[in-house]
């Protein structure tokens, strides 16, 4: 359907520009809104993408190669690098040269990182989850079925929805 780009064959209609606008201002605030989330004690260096980097670690045995962190995580090979650096720097994750490739760089959770992981992510899913009270049970059936079907055609049209998912961690 829309694999390379994206081009609108007829004008939207007014109703689906205003959920554009919508979506663009409450994906930002989200994204803020998330990263105030996190539950920190003085002397904690876990930012968000920090977080997602070791949640992803977790979820995906423990072990990726650093170009599939970027992409998973969506960010730039200069991020990842620096993202790689400073949780290295605090002794939770270690850098390894890939077995089958030697050109590409494994990074792999250390057990500081594991434990750090399982202090923080349960506590800031339930941080996170407060936005979401306002919300009856059937408003929030409804709301999880329309991102399904969101993430669904994001899908259908190449786009890669798996980002990082801190549900299926093991905690």
């Amino acid at each position: 359907m829309f694999r390379k780009s994206v081009r609108a064959s007829t004008p939207p209609a007014d109703h689906h520009l205003e959920l554009v606008d919508l979506f663009t201002k409450f994906g930002s605030a989200y994204s803020r809104f998330v990263r105030l989330c996190i539950p920190s004690r003085p002397g904690d260096a876990v930012t968000a993408p920090r977080l997602s980097l070791l949640g992803l670690l977790m979820t995906q045995g423990e072990k990726m190669i650093m170009s599939d962190l970027a992409d998973r995580l969506g960010v730039s090979s200069r991020t990842i690098t620096v993202l790689v650096d400073g949780l290295e720097k605090e002794a939770m994750v270690r850098r390894a040269s890939d077995p089958k490739d030697r050109r590409a760089t494994v990074v792999e959770i250390t057990p500081e990182g594991t434990a750090v992981a399982k202090r923080l992510i349960g506590p800031h899913r339930a941080n996170v989850a407060t936005l979401f009270e306002i919300f009856d049970p059937e408003e929030t059936a409804a709301l999880a079925e329309m991102l399904r079907r969101m993430n669904a055609r994001l899908t259908d049209a190449g786009i890669d929805t798996a980002g990082v998912s801190l549900t299926d961690t093991p905690i």
